[in-house]
């Protein structure tokens, strides 16, 4: 189990952190091997889930390329399989992370599992992870 955040490389999450505001992003859950990679980014750097893809791919040599560009990011090494994404509302000051919705192109990811993969990483070991009714975040929240 990996979680590659890209949260805190953002200007935008700094501001939230010394804000105790909320910050939206998007996920992507994979496997490679069976095992699960959740990455996720600030929607401000990331618009589309496929965005994430590649930033995934290009940062681990990963064989792939764009179906449909830009927003159809393809693994073409055997190994990987993009399940599917989503989104996260990561709330500062309450200590919370909520998990809902899906990726147009990639599907809905397994709630359970990326949550449980969350939960375990030390960048969460203070939030109370959840699932939440879908709803997509306004545009501006981040």
């Amino acid at each position: 189990m990996r979680v590659i955040n890209l949260l805190q490389e953002s200007e935008v999450f700094q501001r939230v952190i010394k804000s105790k505001s909320k910050i939206a992003c998007k996920f992507v859950y994979l496997l490679k091997d069976e095992k699960g990679i959740v990455i996720l980014g600030p929607l401000a750097k990331f618009r589309y889930h496929a965005w994430l893809v590649k930033y995934f791919c290009d940062h681990n040599n990963v064989s792939s390329g764009w179906l449909k560009k830009p927003d159809d990011y393809r693994i073409y090494d055997k190994q990987y399989k993009i399940v599917g994404g989503g989104w996260l509302e990561l709330n500062h000051a309450a200590k919370t992370v909520a998990v809902f919705g899906h990726s147009t192109t990639y599907g809905k990811a397994p709630y359970d599992k990326v949550i449980n993969i969350l939960s375990r990483h030390p960048d969460f070991s203070e939030y109370v992870i959840n699932e939440r009714s879908p709803r997509r975040p306004a545009e501006g929240r981040n």
